[in-house]
């Protein structure tokens, strides 16, 4: 039985592009059109505040315009003027929003440009936005030309930690000491990590892409000689990791997602990993969330044919949720972020070959699923 009773979806700017294939692969062609550069936009972070009931939006624009607000009341997009703050090898906003709980908003910067422009651009930073007065901060450019994919915030610890694009560096940054503690090249990538009850930071180093642990109490890494037994990567983009997303499921556990659409649970004791199984068909899931309850969701797919699930971990079993399909028959291309405000998952869309991407909103039948 389908479980999505309706799907919605919104866009900052109605576009249509007029060069078909990844940006990535184009880059260079589109960065030269005008009306790309101001009218693109794609959803590639998302972070809900609950205070606010706003969803902030970290996007891909080549005209830098790389954060929005998004009012769930009013269905209406703000921007909030990245543009003016950030500088030209900005692109986007790649899985690098964090939310803290005094209601600022820790982000990240990544490119697109190629490696022949690498060390033009001064390097990716890390931001602080404060909503209520609309200004932003600078707190550091930790890996000087390279840009950042992603990162974690742990707040208990006073914590960021990242990877870097192109060249794959992780680092851990202290935000009480105002410095960048830890620093090396991994030469592998997650789409997004995540932190055990500890403090410790999981990611995937090596070509093979085997899973190491940062320990911040001791400023070192356990490099383990396992990663996956499923041989994902390369498939979010190029020499990437097979950790598509990643979320501390509280209970003593890390749940990860590969870009194969497998879900695992690490044990974070051993590193141990445990296949719990493929929900969807094809291959992708960059979108995991929980509830208060404890259930978790996902979105994954890819071409035209993603869909959102929700896996039980009492009765360890999957749940299909149907496709993201418009209530107009318009389908979503990929998926990169997800998530829950109430009965409704929000889903960022991404790489779409032939307009600017939508943020679909997916209402979940009240069936005893979603809390």
């Amino acid at each position: 039985m389908k479980k999505i009773v309706s799907v919605k979806k919104h866009m900052i700017t109605p576009y249509k592009r007029k060069y078909t294939g990844t940006v990535d692969d184009i880059f260079e062609r589109v960065n030269n059109d005008s009306d790309f550069k101001k009218n693109y936009y794609s959803f590639t972070s998302l972070a809900y505040d609950r205070n606010r009931n706003i969803l902030f939006c970290g996007n891909t624009n080549f005209s830098n315009n790389l954060l929005h607000s998004f009012d769930i009341e009013t269905k209406e997009f703000e921007s909030l003027g990245y543009s003016e703050f950030g500088e030209q090898f900005e692109i986007k906003i790649h899985r690098g929003l964090e939310l803290a709980s005094d209601g600022m908003i820790y982000g990240a910067t990544s490119c697109l440009h190629y490696e022949d422009r690498r060390l033009e651009g001064p390097g990716g930073k890390i931001f602080k936005y404060d909503f209520d007065n609309k200004s932003y901060e600078t707190i550091s450019i930790p890996s000087p030309h390279d840009y950042i994919q992603t990162i974690s915030l742990d707040e208990k610890r006073g914590m960021i930690y990242g990877y870097t694009y192109p060249v794959f560096n992780f680092f851990a940054y202290s935000i009480k000491e105002k410095r960048v503690i830890y620093h090396q090249f991994m030469n592998s990538i997650s789409h997004i990590s995540a932190i055990d009850d500890l403090g410790g930071f999981w990611g995937t180093w090596s070509w093979r892409h085997l899973l190491f642990r940062y320990d911040p109490a001791c400023n070192k890494v356990k490099f383990y000689k396992h990663g996956f037994p499923e041989k994902g990567g390369d498939l979010m983009y190029r020499n990437a990791g097979p950790i598509d997303s990643m979320l501390n499921g509280g209970d003593g556990y890390l749940y990860v997602a590969t870009d194969l659409g497998s879900l695992y649970k690490l044990n974070p004791e051993n590193g141990d990993v445990e296949f719990l199984g493929k929900p969807f068909s094809g291959i992708r899931m960059p979108g995991l969330a929980m509830d208060d309850n404890g259930l978790m969701y996902m979105s994954g797919g890819d071409d035209y044919n993603c869909q959102l699930a929700a896996y039980d971990r009492k009765s360890k079993s999957f749940t299909n949720l149907g496709g993201i399909i418009s209530d107009d028959g318009e389908c979503c291309f990929r998926t990169h972020d997800i998530e829950l405000v109430g009965r409704t998952i929000y889903v960022g869309e991404t790489d779409n070959p032939n307009r600017t991407d939508y943020l679909w909103e997916c209402l979940i039948e009240d069936n005893g699923l979603l809390s």
